[in-house]
This record gives structure tokens, sequence and C-alpha cells, in this order.
């Protein structure tokens, strides 16, 4: 219940589609990917509203963590400041001060949603970058229309960028997301974020994409280019055999629905049992808080076989909490949430 993989086998085909192209690539590929996987891509995007792309303003990746960390080398070449929203899946913070930015935190309000007041005193005009999960890890918060419209407002004011990974849209139990790049105003200012190894279950193809509708742009591929020359052709065909074929979209559709139901029972179990829990809206986590010394309770609660990730790792608003995979049977996530409630009585008394 700690790392984020699944215990469930992907969608069937993608090996056989694969090895049937695998003849077609002896030399270098195009520095943003397959044209067949751009294409696929340019889709999805189309589908989320966001206008029309070119090949140039996409970029395909092994993965979105150099997705992460290509953003924040980015960013790292600019005066300013980094805002950081927390919780938030931790490479985001640790590669924007690995790469030496000055992050500045926005936590959350009572309801658990990111706080709108706060960020609003927070960015400034030496604001350069703002760093969003959508849905969010670790807690399974679904941004809200109103709330991104917000967040377009004072990027267009103090003309600043928005990183938004969005890496869980599929697992959107609302079926209702909202990208941010598909607002009127954030169409020079946005890098989104996507890929395959959550919501489609292909974690081991090290496949995912970009879309860079930024001045930029060219700056942002070249760190690309300069790391990977081109992206594996691995990668561009795992794309478009999980964006185009319906037994992806089968399998997806089947998953997002396992995990509603999972995450409704954990919520359920850790708040029936007292505990402070936001109810994910998309994600295969639960983030109740726990204890004050999160870390010393996950490695003393390794000696109960159950493993979950102590909540200080995903900024300031994670002190106390735990995060809890629950991708997997619901036997399991009973039997682990028991363990964790169990064990959590005897430390905390």
């Amino acid at each position: 219940m700690g790392i984020a993989d699944i215990d469930f086998k992907g969608p069937e085909g993608i090996s056989s589609f694969i090895a049937d192209h695998l003849d077609e690539f002896d030399n270098y590929q195009s520095h943003e990917g397959l044209p067949g996987a751009l294409k696929s891509v340019r889709k999805f995007f189309h589908k989320l509203g966001i206008p029309d792309l070119g090949q140039e303003d996409i970029q395909v990746i092994p993965g979105t963590m150099l997705g992460i960390y290509t953003i924040m080398k980015w960013a790292s070449e600019k005066e300013g400041d980094v805002v950081i929203t927390n919780p938030i899946y931790p490479p985001i913070h640790f590669h924007a001060t690995g790469e030496g930015n000055a992050i500045k935190w926005v936590g959350v309000d009572g309801s658990g949603r990111m706080n709108m007041d706060e960020l609003s005193e927070i960015v400034s005009s030496s604001t350069k970058l703002l760093a969003i999960n959508n849905p969010n890890n670790p807690n399974g918060l679904v941004y809200k229309e109103e709330e991104l419209k917000h967040i377009r407002d004072l990027a267009v004011d103090y003309d600043f960028t928005v990183f938004s990974d969005e890496l869980y849209e599929p697992l959107n139990f609302q079926r209702n997301h909202v990208s941010i790049g598909s607002l009127e105003g954030m169409q020079d200012r946005i890098l989104t974020l996507y890929g395959l190894s959550k919501a489609y279950g292909l974690a081991g193809y090290r496949s995912g994409f970009m879309s860079i509708l930024h001045p930029d742009l060219v700056r942002i591929k070249e760190i690309v280019e300069h790391l990977l020359v081109s992206p594996s052709p691995f990668a561009s065909l795992s794309l478009e055999y999980a964006l185009d074929d319906s037994r992806a979209a089968e399998w997806r559709e089947a998953f997002r629905n396992r995990m509603s139901e999972n995450t409704s029972l954990a919520w359920e179990l850790f708040t029936n049992a007292g505990y402070d829990c936001f109810k994910p809206e998309g994600n295969f986590f639960v983030f109740p808080k726990i204890t004050e010394d999160d870390q010393k309770f996950t490695d003393e609660l390794l000696n109960t076989g159950t493993q979950v990730v102590p909540g200080s790792l995903f900024g300031p608003e994670g002190k106390g909490h735990i995060r809890v995979n629950v991708a997997t049977s619901k036997e399991r996530v009973e039997l682990g949430i028991k363990r964790i409630i169990e064990f959590a009585k005897a430390f905390n008394s």
C-alpha cells in the first residue's frame, strides 16, 4: 500500500501492437515522437477542449518524471519563485529545489481544498511558475472549474506559467475533468503533463507526453532533446495504443470504477474510525491524518507487514498524514487498513 503501483494486469494487446511495428525503427526518430503517437495525442487534447496543437507543441517522453524534471530545469533559468500547492506529488518539489528554485507553498482550507485566499496573497510579480496536480496525488482532489479560473486569472494578472500534472485525469470519478489549458487566456502560459503509468495500467512501458503552449517552447524541448536525443519508439507506440485502442479504453473504464469503489471503502473505514480524511474525487489513494510523527509511524508500521508513504514527503500540509495505495483487491484494502488502524491506536496511546 506504499509505492504507487497497481495489483492488476494492464489491458490486453499492447505487446502485439508494439511487436507489429518494431521492424520500422532502426534509425533516430523525430525529436517530438512518432507521427502516429503525435496524432493520437492531438486528438486526446482536442477532446479536453485544448485548442488544436501542432506537432511542435507536443513532446513524447519516457514517463512523466522526465517531464517534471524538464519543467523545473527550465524554471531554474528564470528569475522568481515557484509556487507549489500542497500536499503534492513529492518529485515536483524535489526537482524544483534540486534545480535551485525557491518555493512558496500554498496550503488547503478547512474543507481540504486548495486555499484560494492564501494563493491570492502568495502569488506576485515575482512568481514564475505555479505547479498543481489535477487530480491530486495524494489526496484525490479534483479541481473545480471555478478554482481553475481563479488560478487562470492570477496567471494572467501576474504573467506567470502554470504547470499542470494531470496524470490521474482518467481516474476522475465524476468524469468532469477540466484541464486548465482549455481555459481562455491560458494558451501561451500552460505546460500540461500526462502519462500511462497509473490509469492505463502500463507503468512498465515508461511513456508520457506534454503539451507545451508557451513562448519558451524551443528551450523546453531543447532540454528534453539534450537528455534523450529522441524518445524511444516504445514510448510513442505505447501512447498510440493506449489512447486509441478500444481494449485500452474498456480497461481504463473498468479500472476507474473499481478505484472509485476502493477509495470510497477506504475513506469510510478511516472516517468511521475517527480519522480526518478527504474523500478522493479521482486517483487510487486515501490520505488520512493519523499521527504527528508520520515518518516514525510508517517506519514502525512495516513491522505489521504493511507499507504506506509518510505524508510529510508531500509538503508541509502532509505532516501527520499517510498515503495509502488502494489499487488492490477489496479484501487486501480491508486487511491493510485494519492493520493500520489497530497499529495507530497503540502508536498514539
